[in-house]
């Protein structure tokens, strides 16, 4: 499946303000799998939780624009709490790409977020955390 880097900063994205935890995927007794119900996916490298983000974009085909919504797959110590509506950026993100019969699926994720935009029109930075200790690293 290939994987793309994209520049955060030139690809606008503005978040909806939805955030939900990313499940852990369990393999039932059937041999199914599915999101676990009361598991949260963590980072392989980290520890550090995983959020699913939910961002929209402006996307073109064959020459016509439309906005398009995908969840960001994010580590982060605590829950992002992002304003709806606004500009949202993040550090190394990728896009895997993947053929379906109805076309391309998109699967995006990030290391974390860089900053986001607040109602105020103020933009904010979102500090940086261990994952084994919570505390904040120097930028």
């Amino acid at each position: 499946m290939p994987k793309y880097a994209v520049d955060s900063k030139r690809q606008a994205m503005e978040t909806t303000g939805i955030v939900n935890e990313t499940p852990v995927w369990e393999t039932g007794a059937d041999g199914k799998r599915r999101p676990s119900r009361d598991q949260q996916d963590r980072h392989p490298e980290t520890g550090m939780p995983l959020w699913d983000v939910e961002v929209k974009y402006v996307t073109e085909t064959f020459g016509r624009q439309a906005t398009a919504t995908a969840n960001v797959k994010v580590g982060a110590v605590e829950r992002p709490d992002p304003v709806p509506n606004r500009s949202i950026t993040f550090k190394s993100l990728v896009v895997d790409a993947a053929p379906r019969r109805t076309g391309l699926v998109e699967y995006w994720s990030a290391e974390e977020i860089d900053s986001f935009t607040s109602a105020s029109g103020e933009v904010k930075s979102v500090p940086r955390a261990t994952a084994a200790t919570g505390k904040e690293k120097a930028a």
